[in-house]
């Protein structure tokens, strides 16, 4: 409760900044939501408390808990009910650009809808703290009742708010892309969109798919690659497959050919690699930090060789291959492969562990390539069908440890429920 308080209040909070040396924490951007984990710590701990006089039998300290908690509640519902309109009226202007002319009219009504809720809730916690103290049987339904309240108040905030709408309605497709391939058809490619030129995730939004990544969820990998490709970061755009590249001034690209000059540029990156390619050299290593410091080396040729984390003892020139896409699909990639020799079938994908491949319709392991930002699979020389499908296994997983806690949990309820009869 108290790191989640600390967290929570973000940079008004003095150490705040050590947070971000801190593993896991360092990655959330909106420290506010760390508030949802004191108040539910604080809620525990006070059923805890509850609990621990009840059982004692102590039941004036529970009564003045129980009402003080109750009391607390209205108070902090009424008051929100109260200045509702005064702080809706002070963020006028924000709701307005947010949400529209209606934004301010629909805030209050949401405020006070939920404030009232509040209050029904607080009434009907002291019912409940009354009846389990006196009857010792009501008190749970009436629980229940006062989380279905909950469970109204939550689900008519995300309706009103979490409206998911075609980017279409929300922003203005820019005529630049309009010069672009249909990224739906034909092979996959990737565009770089340099900062500057329009509101961020623009091109994700319309369906390009872009060298950056989605801004707010980027994957590390490959933001990794690009540090260690400093340097060279034409390479890195070319071995991400970034076939575009659009930007609000001039560049100086050598080898690109101009699309459009002015007001936004484009250039066709002559260098950029196809989604997926065939390659003969491989260099093995122990780890990922092993693999970017070895893509930082001036002399690794990083168009025509991965590092990879097994050893499949190749060291050659790339076979003469072709590669055809079959299903580019954001969880199944198929891919039909000819290679002229033993190769490396290497995908413009970021490796992840819920992917699994199959070759010719068997299971074959997925190599992690370039630390990460690629993946990888093992060719025998000639034709083949690599098919590549996201597995929900550790999702499906977590949500049976979830079940099984929720089970445990149940069985000690049972088991005090039983001592308490005892």
């Amino acid at each position: 409760a108290g790191f989640s308080f600390l967290a929570g209040i973000g940079k008004y909070f003095p150490l705040h900044h050590l947070f971000y040396h801190l593993p896991i924490y360092n990655g959330f951007r909106t420290w506010t939501r760390f508030l949802c984990l004191l108040t539910f710590s604080v809620t525990v701990l006070a059923g805890v408390g509850w609990d621990a006089l009840r059982r004692e039998g102590l039941w004036a300290p529970a009564w003045r808990g129980g009402l003080a908690f109750v009391g607390l509640a209205l108070l902090l519902a009424l008051g929100a009910l109260l200045t509702a309109p005064a702080s809706v009226a002070a963020a006028a202007a924000a709701l307005t650009q947010k949400l529209g002319p209606g934004g301010p009219a629909q805030a209050l009504d949401l405020a006070r809808g939920s404030a009232l809720r509040a209050l029904a809730l607080a009434g009907l916690l002291g019912a409940a703290l009354f009846s389990w103290a006196r009857l010792r049987r009501v008190g749970l339904p009436l629980l229940l009742v006062a989380l279905a309240f909950h469970a109204v108040d939550i689900s008519e905030i995300a309706r009103r708010y979490l409206v998911f709408r075609p980017p279409s309605d929300v922003l203005q497709r820019p005529d630049a892309l309009g010069l672009l391939p249909d990224p739906q058809n034909g092979d996959p490619y990737r565009v770089l969109d340099l900062p500057g030129l329009w509101q961020q995730n623009t091109a994700a939004l319309f369906g390009y798919q872009t060298v950056m990544g989605y801004h707010g969820v980027q994957m590390a990998a490959p933001m990794k690659l690009r540090q260690a490709l400093a340097a060279r970061q034409l390479d890195w755009i070319s071995l991400m497959n970034g076939r575009y590249i659009l930007g609000p001034q001039p560049l100086n690209l050598p080898g690109a050919r101009v699309l459009e000059a002015g007001p936004t540029y484009i250039y066709e990156n002559q260098f950029a690699l196809p989604r997926a390619f065939v390659l003969g050299a491989a260099q093995p290593v122990s780890d990922d930090a092993a693999a970017f410091s070895a893509l930082a080396q001036s002399g690794f040729d990083v168009l025509h060789k991965v590092t990879l984390d097994g050893d499949l003892g190749l060291d050659g020139p790339p076979p003469a291959s072709q590669v055809r896409w079959l299903d580019p699909g954001r969880n199944h990639l198929g891919l039909w492969v000819h290679s002229a020799a033993a190769g490396l079938l290497v995908v413009s994908q970021t490796w992840y562990p819920s992917w699994e491949a199959r070759l010719d319709g068997r299971p074959t392991r997925l190599y992690k390539a370039d630390g990460g930002a690629l993946v990888a699979v093992a060719l025998p020389a000639g034709d083949h069908t690599v098919n590549l499908d996201f597995s929900p296994a550790l999702l499906l997983g977590s949500g049976l440890l979830a079940l099984l806690g929720l089970l445990g949990l149940a069985a000690l309820l049972v088991k005090e429920r039983t001592k308490e009869a005892a």
